[in-house]
């Protein structure tokens, strides 16, 4: 008996869940997000453990699967459904839900991970340098103790607007998913009286979004221009990604107070209320 998934580039066990699945499978496709980040990477290579830095990768990686993953959640495919049952769209719901609570509980321990590594991240900016020597005209041994913004070589041009046209479709994407989602309000109104934060919901999540995203579509981009050596402008950049993930697990917290109950409520063998 095979148990097994085939992948393109390798074997997964049936029981990996469908969500992580995609994931390996998306894992192989995201290497412009690598070169979004190596100008940063690159510039505190040596002042930063390399696990410090893979963390903070690993970290921004899983946290745009899951944005992405919450973008293709839609509850309307079940409410619009032709022909569906009561029952089904209450087994679909229950599904979405499990899935939707799943992802915001990971978003939720990726951005504690994140946060730890920017705080590593930030500890290095204060490891001081030797800057690269050279000999003058005269002879004489010199450091250069300003840094100085590079011009990018042709390969490292095209690899980065590649990046940045791989980034732009992802954020397409995104925008005309966010347009066709419906809200937790619309869905799931009767249980208000049960979950009194459940009109506070909508709002979270696209908060949650609007907080994530902002670190990929804004931030990361802001790194490229930032001339080496200015250590300054890479603190601020740094803690405004740490600002980003503490507003995102503020949200998350919201809908980790709701999401359970609504979970609750729609699994199998439950009534419909």
């Amino acid at each position: 008996m095979n148990t097994y998934h085939n992948l393109d580039d390798g074997y997964a066990p049936l029981d990996v869940s469908a969500q992580e699945l995609a994931e390996q499978q998306s894992m192989g496709d995201l290497a412009w997000l690598d070169t979004l980040q190596q100008h940063l990477t690159t510039y505190l290579a040596d002042r930063v453990p390399t696990q410090e830095i893979e963390l903070f990768r690993f970290c921004l990686r899983h946290i745009f699967l899951c944005i992405d993953a919450l973008h293709q959640l839609d509850f309307s495919d079940s409410t619009t459904a032709p022909n569906a049952s009561g029952l089904t769209t209450h087994h679909l719901h229950w599904q979405q839900l499990v899935s939707l609570s799943g992802t915001i509980e990971r978003l939720e321990s990726l951005c504690q991970l994140l946060q730890g590594a920017l705080l590593s991240l930030l500890d290095g900016l204060d490891t001081p340098t030797y800057a690269p020597a050279f000999t003058s005209s005269t002879g004489e041994i010199c450091t250069d103790p300003h840094g100085e913004q590079h011009e990018l070589s042709p390969t490292t041009h095209a690899q980065w607007n590649t990046a940045y046209t791989a980034l732009a479709d992802c954020l397409e994407h995104w925008q005309l998913c966010s347009i066709r989602h419906i809200s937790f309000l619309d869905c799931f109104a009767q249980f208000i009286p049960l979950i009194p934060t459940l009109p506070q919901m909508d709002g979270a999540l696209a908060h949650l979004l609007e907080h994530t995203i902002a670190i990929f579509g804004d931030i990361l981009l802001d790194f490229q221009a930032i001339s080496t050596g200015d250590e300054e402008a890479t603190a601020a950049l740094l803690l405004d990604i740490a600002q980003k993930a503490d507003q995102t697990l503020a949200c998350a917290d919201t809908l980790l107070g709701a999401l359970p109950m609504l979970v609750q409520h729609h699994a199998p063998g439950i009534g419909m209320s």
